[in-house]
């Protein structure tokens, strides 16, 4: 049997082993025969062979338990230091028996130390060695995860600071800078917040930010209830961003801006369930956590001004001195990422579909949950601040609001309740709120045509027009509707990616921009209009003083000194908030 298969050779050993006496012959026959003629019962039992007498007394099997403990602890001991100080116990031992007349232990090797420290209960040598949480981390037991069937279903959201340096301004005013202004440019690292939908693994919205809070967690569940396909253009994305729905269930961490109240409140407004499962359990939010590891590994990777994800893998690459991506330009990067290469890429997770078809699939087949009305857009994300109400309405950033109920109050009202607060959604200039009494009543601008205007895009086109006409002191309805249609064409302008960067307006910043950009501007309609009463407005009315303190234009004196009273410590920061189904339209 040896040979077979081989060419013969003279002089090749072969090995035979000795055949089987008579008598082993029969007992193994025997075996057979007792188990039914099944092979199992040829199998030998010598596992259980051996001098199975422990070799050490109680006493000395004490001491040896106690020093193998030293294992599990905190110092995390090796274990060839754990046999020296094993064997050093014994041999002290040992000593003291000598001289007290008995007889000495046997002193442990290494394989029975080691032996003893094998028999440990390895869950808990874990946990006095590295911790509870890191040994939940080593030993978590998981299956498939929570199941979700629609999209939207489960959203997940993190915050994450970015491995990549970057410069704290944007590409528009970095081209206008010199040399030596663009040294002083602080660099720095931004935070991002992202949401990603657990059953497509489409990621529904990305922010950028300088510092994380509550405020800037709300700002990402905006983006998470509207359509991004303009920000997608903007970036100069070959495909859309239009994966957007209302909220189901919001799954973040512990940290201080989701636990927060305004979060939790937003995400309630919104009609959604907001669940924080125990800190230091990563895996119960694994999609989203595994996200911030592929914009690491795949998409930083070409940035530069990387940081890398320790200082040893970071070495001596000078990190602050290589960054030469601004704010905007980072914010293109992750959302070209996102939505050309992320969503098209095919995913493990979906066995091997992309998460842009996985979100069309299961789209058709399942109700997604709706977005929020724009009157409820303006409820929950709008931004509150106070205004005078006065013979036009109130008014925002030069653009005069009213209503019958506003002009109502105005009328009947009492003096000390003309100064109201007003809710402005800075992604719709088309209509504001006013809380009158105890409600909130929409108001519409004199004139119209502010439908899906941003107030970003509005500042900017004003600002220009006054650099551009700088001692002009009235504009006609024309420049205004030629700036309403110019600011329409800028949806795909590169610079609304402000909108996710740290660039993004606030409710002071508003008030700000009045006294320096709209300070006697306003949107009025002219005496002789014969649209007067429908509150329809004709002209642009600038009103200020000249050098020797008379007004402009023969304006007249009441206009000039009603101008738009601001006060930044009359911000409202309070969020309240109309929840779902109980929209004003």
């Amino acid at each position: 049997m040896q040979k077979e298969g081989k060419k013969k050779r003279a002089g090749t050993d072969l090995n035979f082993k000795e055949e089987p006496s008579p008598r082993t012959l029969l007992r193994w026959f025997w075996s057979y025969e007792r188990s039914g003629y099944r092979a199992i019962g040829l199998q030998e039992n010598y596992s259980n062979s051996g001098n199975r007498t422990p070799r050490f007394p109680p006493e000395a099997m004490a001491l040896l338990t106690r020093c193998v403990q030293g294992y599990a602890t905190r110092r995390r001991k090796t274990k060839k230091r754990i046999i020296e100080d094993t064997q050093a116990a014994f041999e002290e031992m040992n000593s003291r028996r000598l001289a007290e007349g008995m007889r000495p232990w046997p002193v442990p090797g290494a394989s029975t130390v080691r032996r003893a420290i094998g028999k440990l209960d390895k869950f808990y040598v874990a946990c006095q060695r590295y911790g509870l949480d890191a040994t939940r981390k080593k030993f978590a037991v998981f299956e498939n995860g929570v199941s979700s069937l629609y999209p939207a279903e489960r959203i997940e959201i993190d915050e994450c600071e970015i491995d990549v340096m970057t410069l704290a301004t944007n590409s528009f005013i970095w081209h206008l800078l010199s040399e030596e202004e663009r040294k002083r440019v602080p660099r720095g690292r931004r935070w991002m917040y992202v949401a990603i939908c657990a059953t497509t693994r489409c990621i529904l919205a990305l922010h950028i930010c300088k510092a994380t809070s509550a405020a800037e967690a709300v700002k990402c569940l905006a983006l998470v209830t509207r359509d991004k396909s303009d920000l997608a253009r903007a970036a100069g994305a070959q495909c859309s961003w239009h994966q957007h729905a209302g909220l189901s269930a919001v799954v973040t961490d512990q940290g201080s801006a989701f636990i927060a109240f305004i979060f939790a409140q937003t995400v309630a407004a919104l009609g959604g369930d907001h669940d924080a499962p125990a800190a230091a359990t990563p895996w119960l939010r694994a999609f989203i956590e595994r996200v911030f590891g592929t914009f690491n590994t795949d998409l930083f990777q070409e940035a530069n001004g990387r940081t890398f994800s320790n200082p040893f893998e970071r070495g001596d690459f000078d990190s602050k001195g290589s960054a030469t991506l601004t704010d905007d330009q980072l914010a293109k990067m992750l959302i070209r990422y996102v939505v050309d290469v992320y969503h098209n890429r095919p995913h493990e997770g979906l066995q091997g579909e992309a998460p842009s078809d996985a979100w069309e699939r299961l789209g058709t087949k399942y109700p997604i949950v709706p977005p929020p009305l724009p009157a409820e857009r303006r409820a929950i994300f709008g931004l509150r601040t106070r205004r005078n109400v006065r013979g036009n309405g109130v008014v925002v950033c030069g653009v005069s609001y009213n209503s019958p109920q506003l002009q109502n109050h105005f009328i009947h009202g009492p003096d000390n309740e003309q100064h109201v607060q007003v809710r402005v959604n800075p992604e719709d200039m088309g209509a504001i709120d006013v809380l009158l009494g105890q409600e909130w009543v929409r108001c519409l601008p004199n004139g119209g045509g502010f439908e899906g205007i941003r107030l970003e895009l509005w500042i900017n086109k004003v600002r220009e027009i006054r650099q551009r006409n700088h001692d002009l002191a009235q504009m006609k309805r024309h420049i205004v509707r030629a700036a309403l249609e110019d600011i329409r064409a800028m949806n795909e302008e590169p610079w609304r990616l402000l909108s996710v960067t740290p660039f993004a307006l606030s409710a002071k910043q508003i008030n700000q921009v009045e006294r320096s950009v709209f300070m006697g501007l306003e949107l009025e309609p002219l005496a002789d209009d014969p649209a007067r009463s429908e509150l329809t407005a004709t002209t642009f009315q600038v009103t200020g003083r000249s050098e020797s303190g008379e007004l402009e234009n023969g304006t007249d004196a009441t206009v000039g000194l009603t101008a738009v009273t601001v006060c930044d410590d009359e911000i409202i920061p309070e969020n309240d908030l109309v929840f779902r189904g109980r929209g004003d339209g």
